[in-house]
């Protein structure tokens, strides 16, 4: 799971000039969207190829999705957590998850990192924290 989190009195401050319940909602859904791309292109966060599934290559061959992929119901299932005010979580639900996830159990499955944080989505998410603070200082 990922988190966002902000402290108490650094959300006191930010509340006088900025809705930071909207600037998480902002930065969670592009995060969301973030690992949504990566899931579909069977990358991790820092950019790394899954190693691919026999399942997905077969079912790619036929014309359908890849790795991770047999029903999609992982990957419907990625999505944001409010946990409480001035918290997200990105995670998935699925039972499952956490196992292709990390990898090992009983078929000693090769982890494939799909909940993820790179250095260019933190970039992103301080340019989205850093244009609503300079929108709400202007307005």
């Amino acid at each position: 799971m990922l988190n966002l989190n902000f402290s108490t009195s650094d959300l006191d401050k930010f509340n006088l000039v900025v809705d930071i319940e909207a600037v998480l909602d902002e930065a969670s859904a592009f995060l969301v969207s973030r690992i949504l791309t990566r899931f579909l292109s069977e990358t991790d966060p820092s950019g790394v190829p899954w190693i691919p599934s026999k399942a997905g290559m077969a079912r790619r061959l036929n014309g359908g999705t890849g790795t991770l992929f047999d029903t999609g119901k992982l990957f419907r299932s990625i999505q944001v957590y409010k946990d409480s005010e001035g918290s997200r979580r990105i995670g998935t639900d699925v039972e499952y998850g956490p196992r292709l996830q990390l990898g090992g159990g009983p078929f000693n499955l090769p982890p494939r990192v799909f909940l993820g944080f790179s250095k260019d989505d933190e970039s992103m998410v301080k340019q989205i924290v850093e244009l609503r603070v300079t929108e709400a200082m202007k307005g």
